[in-house]
């Protein structure tokens, strides 16, 4: 189940990620997810497209995997602590 939640603060433990910077993720890379509907998720990194424009994410608690691409509106933190 998604959480509706207000987006991390920016701080040690998040790196917000704009669309030109998904190049920059790897797989088994932590993120959090939060999508134009205002759920939210948090989930590992699988699998990145050549061109970065999409990458495919395992989500938390047994969600499944997710697509995120750049026509889906979905704002992604790496988390970089724990």
């Amino acid at each position: 189940m998604s959480t509706e939640c207000t987006s991390p603060q920016v701080t040690d433990e998040f790196q917000r990620l704009d669309e030109h910077e998904w190049h920059l993720l790897q797989p088994m890379d932590r993120v959090h997810l939060r999508r134009q509907d205002k759920t939210s998720d948090s989930g590992t990194v699988d699998q990145i497209m050549a061109e970065a424009a999409l990458f495919w994410v395992w989500l938390d608690h047994g969600k499944g995997r997710v697509l995120v691409h750049s026509d889906s509106r979905t704002s992604v933190w790496r988390i970089t602590a724990g």
